[in-house]
């Protein structure tokens, strides 16, 4: 499911990133996910980035994310 990155967080259980679901029934619900969660290699995204949000697991606090990838880049997009 793709979403956006918004921010990134400092919680007492650590930094944690916020999401919005760009499409669907979900749309524009939030998701979160820990550093464990995003499985890319360097830092976490950007806000703004559009990411991959895998094995979402509803919890009292919200929706969270267990496995976060970047998006693929679409073939045919704007080439500016």
């Amino acid at each position: 499911m793709e979403a956006v990155v918004i921010s990134i967080e400092e919680g007492k259980h650590g930094t944690y990133v916020v999401s919005k679901i760009k499409e669907g029934p979900l749309k524009e619900e939030s998701v979160t996910f820990s550093p464990d969660a995003w499985k890319e290699e360097g830092p976490l995204p950007e806000p703004g980035s559009i990411v991959l949000l895998n094995n979402l697991v509803l919890k009292v606090a919200g929706m969270r994310a267990r496995n976060v990838h970047y998006a693929p880049v679409s073939k045919g997009g704007d080439s500016g």
